[in-house]
C-alpha cells in the first residue's frame, strides 16, 4: 500500500459526508411498495426502482426471503407500517441489497415525515451515490438531496443535514455554488465545525485550490489536534503542490502521533522513498 492510497482511503472516510466503505456490494438493487412510482428519471438517468426491487428479492438468501415475507404482510396494519418498511430496510441492508433498503427507508419517511427519518432515508442514498453507475448517478444524489432538504425545513438548525444537502450539490455536480454557499451560511455559525472545515478542504483540493486545502486542513488541526489524519490530508496537498519537504514532515507527524503500527511501517517506507 502506498502512501497516496492511504491518503485517498482517509480522505474519503474521514469526511462525514462519506463512510462510503461499508459497502461491500456495489451493484445495488432497491425497493417498492405498490402505491409508489416505480421509475425516477433526469436527463442523465433512470431506475426503474420496481424491477431492481424484483432482483433484490431473489438476491437474499432463503431465510431472510421468509423473514420479508412475514414482514411485508405488516404493512397492510397502518399504524404499524412505518415501522414495518424500516424493518425491511433493515432487513435488504443486512442482505447487502443496500439501494433496496435506502428505498424503504424512503417510504418510511414519506408515511412518517420526521426529521429522523428523512435524515436516515437522505444518507442512505447520499453514501451509495458514490458507488452508482454515472449515467443513474445524479438520480441517486437528487434522491438525498430530497430527504435532506425535508429534514431541514422541518428543523433548520440540524447543521450536519445542511452540510450533508451541501455536499450532494457539490459532489453531485447539480449546484455546487448552491452547496458552498450553505457551508458558508453554517461557517457563520459554527466555523469550529470539524466536519465543515474538512469539508471545505476536501471541495478546495477537488478544485485545484490548494493553498485554501492547506488552510483549511491548518484549521481543523488548530480546533482539534488530536485528529491527526489531518496530516496524511496535508501530505496528499504537498505531494501535489510539489512540495517534498512539507509532505515528508506532514508523514513524519503523522508517524509519531499515530498507534496504527502497521500504517506507521507502510508509511515510513515512503518517507525513506521520498528522502532518496
Amino acid at each position: 500500500m502506498s502512501v497516496n492510497k492511504t491518503q485517498l482511503a482517509v480522505l474519503i472516510g474521514t469526511l462525514g459526508l462519506i463512510v462510503l466503505l461499508l459497502f461491500a456490494d456495489t451493484s445495488i438493487p432497491a425497493k417498492k411498495e405498490e402505491k409508489e412510482t416505480v421509475s425516477t428519471g433526469s436527463a442523465h438517468g433512470s431506475i426503474d426502482f420496481a424491477e431492481l426491487i424484483l432482483d433484490a428479492k431473489k438476491s437474499l438468501q432463503p431465510a431472510l426471503q421468509d423473514s420479508l415475507a412475514r414482514l411485508e404482510t405488516q404493512l397492510n396494519a397502518d399504524d404499524e407500517k412505518a415501522a414495518a418498511l424500516q424493518s425491511i430496510a433493515a432487513l435488504y441492508a443486512e442482505g447487502k441489497q443496500h439501494l433496496a433498503s435506502a428505498y424503504y427507508y424512503e417510504l418510511a419517511a414519506i408515511e412518517s415525515p420526521t426529521e429522523k427519518n428523512w435524515v436516515e432515508a437522505a444518507y442512505m442514498y447520499y453514501k451509495l451515490a458514490r458507488f452508482t453507475p454515472e449515467n443513474n448517478r445524479s438520480v441517486i444524489y437528487n434522491k438525498a438531496i430530497e430527504g435532506f432538504k425535508k429534514a431541514v425545513d422541518i428543523n433548520p438548525n440540524n447543521l450536519d443535514a445542511i452540510m450533508n444537502l451541501a455536499s450532494c450539490y457539490v459532489e453531485g455536480g447539480s449546484q455546487p455554488m448552491m452547496g458552498i454557499k450553505l457551508l458558508q451560511e453554517v461557517e457563520k455559525i459554527d466555523s469550529n465545525n470539524v466536519k465543515l472545515q474538512m469539508s471545505f478542504a476536501y471541495f478546495s483540493m477537488k478544485s485545484g485550490q490548494l493553498d485554501k486545502a492547506v488552510k483549511r486542513l491548518n484549521k481543523v488541526l488548530a480546533i482539534d489536534s488530536s485528529f491527526i489524519d489531518v496530516y496524511l490530508h496535508l501530505a496528499d496537498v504537498y505531494r501535489q503542490k510539489g512540495e517534498t519537504e512539507n509532505e515528508i514532515n506532514s508523514l513524519e507527524q503523522y508517524v509519531a502521533l499515530s498507534d496504527n503500527e502497521e500504517l506507521k511501517i507502510e508509511i515510513q517506507r515512503d518517507i525513506n522513498k521520498l528522502k532518496h
